[in-house]
């Protein structure tokens, strides 16, 4: 661990500025938001401040320093609320995560489904993207379940196409 060493590595990089953005604003990559990041030198001392600016002058990207006893304890309890959080952030992961899987077990089914319908109705891909007005590939990859994310208007569009229609239900959880 990195604090055990009393050691901190910075990197020296500022976001530049977005001349179309409000006042007082940053640019990174293509968003612009307000000035409200804390100070990057918050903390830092004068020694440690001047290695940094000295690192940017010279181009280098990392800085790497000793932390103060002061630091250290800052980082030692950054590193408890984290260890602290880790469970419940692990738990909601999972839960997430079991909640998307669900989402796509019936999303399967409904592409099954319109899978089986348009070859029940003797339909091919092509014929149905010639309906939809979607690519055959599109509809492949639905039908297939590799996209994992279709809208509820194009599910509506293809089943339209072959004569159905989707309906949602609600229900009461057990």
């Amino acid at each position: 661990m990195v604090a055990s060493f009393g050691v901190v590595v910075c990197t020296a990089v500022s976001p530049t500025a977005d001349p179309n953005a409000p006042s007082g604003a940053k640019k990174r990559g293509r968003e612009s938001f307000p000035k409200t990041t804390p100070d990057p030198f918050s903390g830092v001392t004068a020694e440690q401040k001047k290695a940094i600016e000295r690192a940017k002058a010279s181009g280098k990207r990392r800085v790497v320093m000793d932390l103060t006893e002061g630091q250290r304890a800052a980082l030692k309890k950054a590193d408890a609320e984290v260890e602290s959080e880790k469970e419940e952030i692990t738990r909601m992961a999972r839960q997430a995560f079991a909640e998307r899987k669900a989402f796509e077990t019936e999303l399967v089914k409904a592409t099954c489904l319109l899978a089986a319908a348009r070859e029940e109705r003797g339909i091919t891909l092509a014929k149905l993207a010639e309906l939809t007005g979607m690519t055959r590939q599109a509809l492949s990859r639905i039908e297939r379940g590799e996209n994992k994310n279709p809208t509820f208007s194009t599910l509506q569009r293809i089943a339209a196409a072959l004569g159905k229609e989707v309906i949602i239900k609600m229900q009461d959880v057990a």
